[in-house]
């Protein structure tokens, strides 16, 4: 199964192979989870969320259009319903993940490196956090989830413009924060 291509992955999910099923999950989970946690800020909201949403991708296959990419397809299933559930409980929209409770450079040697890294990163979930909503999701999805601009337009459902003036504007934003909380720590 892992060698199958997008389209024959799909096919097999909608004749009911689990087997296909098993490595559409392994293949985008990550994605899922990932879309869902920075919308909803909260590991356990989110890993119910990214399955709820595979379970709405199973079902929904038969609109999967044939020959599309799955990752926008999935990210944008999880993006909504991740965007209900927090409308719902009335959550803040869209955060940076830390990949992981100990931070991407816990196995660095040098306790500077990680202190310096990890302040860094405080930094950077700080001036996200600033940043309007749009602006995080389409940093998010370029940055986070490595999607390109027609991709990013599928998941969200924007305009190509709209997805590329957004990512200008967040990228030169959030230059712009960097610099003032740069400021204020000296």
């Amino acid at each position: 199964m892992r060698d199958l291509s997008e389209t024959l992955l799909v096919q097999h999910c909608m004749q009911g192979s689990e087997a296909a099923w098993r490595e559409m999950v392994r293949r985008f989970e990550g994605v899922v989870y990932g879309v869902s946690y920075r919308v909803l800020k909260d590991s356990d909201e989110a890993k119910d969320a990214a399955q709820e949403s595979l379970i709405k991708a199973l079902r929904s296959l038969g609109s999967f259009e044939t020959g599309r990419k799955l990752k926008p397809w999935l990210a944008k299933i999880a993006w909504n319903h991740a965007v209900r559930l927090a409308a719902k409980r009335h959550k803040n929209l869209v955060a940076l993940s830390e990949n992981g409770p100990a931070g991407p450079w816990s196995s660095l040697p040098d306790p500077a490196q990680v202190t310096e890294h990890k302040e860094m990163g405080e930094a950077l979930r700080t001036a996200m956090d600033q940043l309007p909503t749009a602006m995080q999701i389409v940093l998010e999805l370029r940055c986070g989830q490595g999607m390109d601009y027609r991709e990013i337009a599928h998941a969200t459902g924007w305009p190509i413009g709209t997805v590329k003036t957004n990512l200008f504007r967040a990228r030169k934003r959030l230059v712009e924060l960097l610099a003032t909380l740069d400021g204020e720590a000296r």
